[in-house]
């Protein structure tokens, strides 16, 4: 079963690399009325940050069934905003979860993300945290981090539909 998990994995990353009409339809997490849409989205716990100071981004899903892993690109401008950190949220489990977040070799604007669970475990339905990162804000302005590419697996290996919403903005001071 582990090797299973591992090829669900190894699936979502190279799927990430492609691009996914779904993740580019947007819904705008405060710009529409509750759904119960499956749905992917980026939370800041601040939506300000002075230079030096750092910040979480946390992707999250919401109204999400049978999901047994996730496949996307964090995308931001690392000239202004620098990875410091990555933990696996909560939402498919503890321990038998892995998280892989490598970038682009050709893009370092984008964090490719690969994350599942592992071994013979079923898929999760609900709303929680995907995964969390920890960012460092490096120039003053307003800048985009956006989700792209992304993918959401049962533990059939089958894709699960998913609105992405719009790019989440933060201001460095």
């Amino acid at each position: 079963m582990q090797a299973i998990a591992l090829a669900a994995l190894t699936v979502l990353l190279a799927v990430s690399f492609t691009s996914c009409t779904s993740c580019e339809r947007g819904g705008g997490k405060n710009d529409s009325a509750p759904t119960d849409t499956p749905r992917i989205y980026i939370e800041l716990d601040k939506s300000e940050a002075s230079v030096g100071e750092t910040f979480v981004a946390s992707v999250m899903v919401e109204d999400v069934e049978n999901i047994y892993g996730a496949a996307f690109d964090l995308v931001f401008d690392s000239d202004a905003i620098e990875l410091t950190g990555k933990r696996k949220g909560d939402f498919l489990g503890g321990e038998r979860v892995e998280l892989i977040a490598e970038f682009q070799s050709d893009d370092p604007d984008r964090l490719v993300v690969g994350i599942s669970r592992t071994g013979d475990a079923e898929g999760r339905d609900g709303s929680g945290t995907l995964a969390s990162f920890t960012l460092k804000a490096l120039s003053k302005g307003n800048y985009v981090l956006a989700l792209q590419n992304c993918a959401l697996m049962t533990p059939e290996l089958s894709y699960a539909d998913v609105e992405v919403d719009k790019p989440t903005k933060v201001t460095i001071k």
